[in-house]
């Protein structure tokens, strides 16, 4: 209806707090602020979601939703999204249909496993979060919390199911708050996120620019960071070979 005449909405779930205002299950260190720094982040008119874990895609097929559904299935954190107008009205619109299909087949349930083939559809008009429900506004800028949770969970499992383009992203906004200062990661980590970023880039884009610049910016970093080029040297040979550099002169 949209009395207001807005042009961003948002949803938020009730019953989210536990005996305090100061603890939030979407939240650590909550305060009333932090939702407030999100709103003020999402200004864009692309469909923000927090992704929560990774699928399989051979669910998307017909012939296996059922087999899909016959138990819960995480995929995104679905108590908080934000959306502009034109994207959330076609966004939603979809969902509205999946939930409609699969339960007069008989066998949907869960509006979160309603959002698997969505991020696939509309892949350009949404923006991820990555991490689980604890961190979800901690997380809506930039990864700050539970780091490990989106390595091991999301990025790992993007990579190794060979979905590269969202292992692409993953790496990129873990890399991004690295290089801002947001969090700390053991060089162990960040080298193999730089490899999955590289890598999956790679694969996705098959573009010799791209790649050629991505490897001008690894050297960079090799040549200006210390402690990333005391990692890189304990497997020299094998980051050479990847990155397509020569840091052995």
């Amino acid at each position: 209806m949209n009395p207001f005449g807005h042009d961003r909405f948002g949803w938020i779930d009730g019953n989210l707090g536990i005996g305090h205002e100061q603890h939030i299950k979407i939240c650590e260190n909550y305060s009333p602020n932090k939702i407030l720094q999100a709103l003020e982040y999402t200004k864009s008119d692309k469909f923000h979601i927090q992704i929560l874990n990774v699928l399989d895609k051979k669910y998307k097929n017909l012939d296996r939703k059922r087999e899909m559904y016959q138990q819960y299935r995480w995929v995104v954190c679905g108590c908080f999204f934000t959306y502009g107008k034109s994207v959330g009205q076609k966004i939603l619109q979809r969902l509205r249909e999946i939930f409609q299909e699969t339960t007069i087949q008989g066998y949907g349930h869960g509006e979160k496993m309603f959002f698997f083939e969505i991020l696939d559809e509309f892949y350009d008009e949404i923006e991820r979060s990555y991490g689980d429900y604890g961190q979800i506004i901690n997380n809506w800028q930039r990864p700050t919390l539970n780091i490990y949770y989106i390595y091991e969970l999301i990025l790992k499992n993007y990579y190794d199911k060979k979905y590269y383009q969202e292992a692409s992203d993953c790496a990129y906004a873990l890399m991004l708050s690295f290089h801002t200062y947001n969090i700390q990661l053991e060089y162990w980590m960040y080298m193999h996120i730089l490899e999955i970023w590289y890598i999956s880039n790679d694969s996705c884009f098959k573009d010799k620019v791209i790649s050629e610049n991505a490897s001008k910016r690894i050297q960079e970093l090799y040549n200006n960071d210390v402690l990333l080029k005391k990692e890189y040297q304990k497997r020299a040979d094998h980051f050479d070979s990847v990155f397509r550099i020569n840091t052995q002169h």
